[in-house]
């Protein structure tokens, strides 16, 4: 067992006692969406917001934008806003209670086109089973997760509708 004092001299001897795991590590042991080198930082993303219609019917809106930028769903920010709608899903049932604050992973219907910069064919891809994948061709891009946001509070706009931030693919 190490045992770290405060002195100084302590301070740079012991740096060992700093408990550190690399990203790489971190971020593959769960499905949230990390920090990333600004080097190969991804450059858009792709974000799926969950939203409750007549109490148990649920919809997906996808939404296109900056990586590292929330969507609004409720408007106010539009001249800072460079998100693109990409998709509504289709009208599901979800019966369970306050099904709107846990939104569950996006099903294998929820499937949709994006562009993705220097790439061909290029589609979202939910499976039921984790946050789904954006892929190109038979290639996957990009990395998908929970929104980092997910645990917040749902989003209720002026007009009736909620919303509640899902999940998120950085491309």
């Amino acid at each position: 067992m190490l045992i770290c004092n405060n002195s100084f001299i302590g301070l740079l001897a012991g740096l060992s006692c700093i408990s550190a795991a690399p990203l790489e590590t971190l971020a593959s042991e769960s499905t949230s969406i990390a920090a990333h080198n600004t080097r190969n930082a991804p450059q858009f993303s792709l974000q799926l917001l969950y939203s409750v219609w007549d109490e148990d019917k649920y919809l997906y809106v996808a939404q296109r934008g900056k990586q590292g930028i929330a969507y609004g769903p409720c408007g106010g920010d539009e001249k800072n806003n460079s998100f693109e709608l990409i998709h509504y899903t289709e009208l599901g049932k979800d019966s369970r209670p306050n099904a709107i604050d846990h939104p569950p992973f996006p099903s294998k219907e929820v499937s949709f086109p994006i562009k993705v910069p220097g790439k061909k064919d290029c589609r979202y891809e939910g499976n039921g089973v984790d946050a789904g994948q954006i892929r190109c061709g038979d290639e996957s891009v990009g990395k998908c997760g929970e929104d980092p946001q997910y645990d917040e509070p749902t989003i209720r706009c002026s007009w009736g509708t909620k919303y509640h931030r899902g999940y998120v693919c950085e491309f």
